[in-house]
């Protein structure tokens, strides 16, 4: 069998360019790896870690004289060998004391990373030329997720867990028993009861591997706690999960809801398992939580279950980092066994990167509609997930604290959601001491006007000024957006010239322009002219939710306008309401019923409103279900939770609403119940401890049915 992969007749001697760099990239690769194990904050992404690997790896391939037993290439996790100096051995030696030795009987080896369909295609290459199968014969792949969390085993003796360890270098981890035991998803007995087969003898000793999670939930609401508590906060699950269980004091871990699930046995021989799949239903029936997983042969449907999970990797209520494909047949594995730190039959096919290393170069300030003032990280271009990343919002000075960011800083930059760039942290090991503290001015960078502390969190600060340029154009942008007016050809470069010629100070003042007014404003011909006042004469007729929308209330979005409008059926109800009727209303709290109550009193808006109103613009008054009191649903309001199998988003909305029910984004106690679907989030944990009913799709769907 050929299972050494690489070239077939490498190159023997290296220059003393390529000896350098191998040198350096085993530093860089050594130090990542005490980051990233022992001190849970690796200053490298994954994805830049692979990369730097994957160059290593093709140096010592192509000149073997470069590999030395010691390379990262070789071994798995850290070693103490892998440690470049007397001072930073003795950190080492002071970190791994803190828990016991463990030797685990087998090595728990990594996994080689597929980073390109190519790549992928050459693993299922080097099996089937490894296995001398004729072509005729298929192969089954067992595909699983690759958790972004940490890789423990668990030893059971005669049914009962009694050893807990990390993988460490993968020959020896460390002792996690107590902190493991905190775990309410761990079974700390197993029998075989449930068992069908006929063999029910429990071996004397039984090895489970798997990896162990922070849910993203549950690290949203540590990192909150975190937070009021002024602690830093946790980059990530996996850097959450990786402290939490390498906790001196096992309350703490127990503090944190951390979760486990089960992938492998190590030694299953006593199993009469012919395949990895075979092997997971052994590990489910013995109480153990097991995720989602495919068996599947033709090579090209593995593809498209990659492209199919990519897309659901945010919906998941756990990080992954890309699938796990193994040959699931067990005899064939044994055949093709391992190299040094990872087996043959198995690797992971990762994802895009949804975090990355680049400079921060600047924070600028950003002037916002209602005129607060957010800081905004200019970073050295990157590509994360596909995408160019240049800025992201740091959301206010207290956050720059907490993250502890200079400018010059690297940072950590995320796609939350592959969508929002988020700065995560700064990298304190890369400064060189020119990083730069950024500093909050006291006066608007716009308008210059004096800056005002936010009543309600005193974090953020606001421009007070009513006439601010910033403020108005961010303004008008959310008046013409699609939520709002929904105006074609009036976007922000258009506005900013508007405002630019003097030619509107507001909102209103839109459906005031003529064509001799824009004619001549840059790229606006006469068609062009004629275009952009048929678009805005075409919208003077509009919704009462998306009306309440388009003004720009501070905390009222297009969910709680929607129940604005449903609540109030007209602009005048709603304009002449008290505050306490406000504050009874779901999804608007006390500190929203303020901001409605009084924008309906400031003199300026009512101006505003009242010039639209003798400009044309006519407010279409809601047709409310729940007022005609006839819907299954009527004046019940519903929180939607997970993913539902019949239903978009949005199609069940409309359902709820037509029924005269109010969908809310939150739970709370007027939550009238909640409609959960797969995967959900913490908002079935609330409403449990609410007293909320919590109902399923399929319950859902009989209401529907009955009513």
């Amino acid at each position: 069998m050929n299972i050494n992969g690489g070239e077939l007749f490498p190159s023997s001697s290296a220059n003393s360019k390529e000896t350098e760099r191998a040198a350096e990239l085993r530093s860089i690769l050594r130090r990542a790896n005490v980051e990233y194990y022992l001190d849970d904050a690796p200053s490298l992404s994954d994805y830049e870690y692979d990369q730097l690997f994957k160059e290593l790896a093709s140096l010592e391939s192509k000149f073997p004289s470069l590999l030395t037993p010691d390379s990262p290439t070789q071994q798995v996790g850290y070693q103490q060998a892998n440690v470049s100096n007397e001072a930073e051995a003795a950190n080492y030696r002071v970190k791994v004391a803190r828990f016991s030795p463990v030797q685990h009987r087998e090595p728990m080896l990594s996994l080689d990373n597929a980073l390109t369909p190519d790549e992928l295609h050459q693993f299922f290459s080097r099996i089937n030329s490894a296995l001398s199968l004729s072509g005729d014969i298929e192969l089954e792949y067992l595909i699983e997720y690759k958790f972004d969390g940490l890789a423990v085993e668990l030893v059971y003796e005669n049914g009962l867990l009694v050893l807990a360890s990390t993988r460490g270098d993968g020959v020896v981890g460390e002792d996690i028993t107590a902190n493991i035991l905190t775990i309410k998803s761990i079974p700390t007995k197993i029998n075989f009861d449930k068992l069908s087969s006929t063999s029910k003898t429990l071996p004397s000793r039984i090895e489970v591997r798997g990896e162990v999670l922070l849910p993203i939930a549950s690290f949203n609401a540590l990192n909150e706690i975190r937070l009021k508590e002024g602690l830093p906060l946790f980059a990530n699950p996996r850097n959450a999960s990786a402290g939490s269980l390498r906790q001196l004091d096992e309350r703490v871990t127990s503090s944190r809801p951390l979760e486990f699930y089960a992938y492998s046995i190590s030694s299953p021989e006593p199993f009469p398992l012919i395949k990895q799949s075979d092997m997971l239903y052994l590990l489910g029936s013995l109480g153990f939580r097991v995720e989602k997983h495919e068996v599947i042969r033709e090579v090209e449907n593995i593809f498209a279950c990659y492209e199919r999970e990519l897309t659901a990797r945010d919906s998941l209520p756990f990080e992954i980092d890309g699938l796990v494909v193994k040959l699931n047949d067990i005899n064939y594995q044994r055949l093709l066994g391992s190299k040094s730190r990872s087996p043959r039959w198995a690797i992971a096919f990762k994802f895009p990167p949804s975090e990355m290393s680049t400079r921060l170069l600047d924070i600028t300030l950003q002037v916002g509609r209602t005129g607060v003032v957010t800081p905004v990280a200019e970073l050295e271009p990157v590509i994360v997930g596909g995408v160019c990343i240049r800025r992201a919002t740091l959301h206010n000075e207290e956050e720059i604290r907490r993250k502890d960011l200079k400018i010059g800083d690297i940072v950590l930059v995320r796609r939350q959601g592959d969508v929002i760039p988020a700065v995560v942290a700064a990298i304190p090991s890369r400064r060189t001491g020119n990083e730069i503290d950024f500093v909050m001015p006291q006066n608007c960078p716009v308008c210059n006007e004096l800056l005002e502390k936010v009543e309600e969190d005193h974090v953020q600060l606001r421009c007070p000024n009513l006439l601010c340029p910033a403020k108005t154009l961010q303004r008008i942008k959310h008046f013409v957006s699609k939520g709002g007016f929904d105006i074609e050809h009036v976007g922000e470069k258009f506005i900013s010239q508007l405002l630019e010629n003097n030619l509107i100070s507001a909102p209103s003042d839109l459906f005031r322009l003529e064509a001799k007014d824009i004619l001549g404003l840059e790229r606006m011909a006469e068609k062009s002219a004629d275009n952009v006042l048929k678009s805005i004469s075409a919208k003077k007729t509009i919704s009462l939710s998306k009306y309440i929308y388009s003004l720009g209330i501070r905390h009222v979005g297009e969910q709680t306008a929607k129940v604005l409008a449903m609540e109030f059926g007209s602009l005048e109800e709603l304009s002449s309401s008290t505050i306490e009727r406000l504050e009874n209303i779901s999804d608007v709290g006390p500190v929203v019923a303020k901001s409605i109550y009084e924008y309906f009193r400031d003199p300026y808006e009512a101006r505003m409103r009242e010039e639209m109103k003798n400009l044309g613009v006519t407010v279409l008054s809601e047709s409310v279900s729940a007022k005609a009191g006839d819907g299954v649903f009527d004046k019940q309001t519903i929180v939607l939770t997970g993913t539902l199998s019949n239903y978009s988003r949005d199609e069940v909305s409309k359902i709820i609403e037509s029924l005269g029910g109010k969908i809310s984004s939150s739970v709370s106690k007027k939550t009238s119940f909640v409609l959960a679907g797969s995967e959900p989030g913490s908002k079935v944990e609330k409403a449990e401890k609410l007293g909320v009913r919590v109902i399923t799709e399929s319950e859902f769907m009989k209401m529907i049915e009955d009513s």
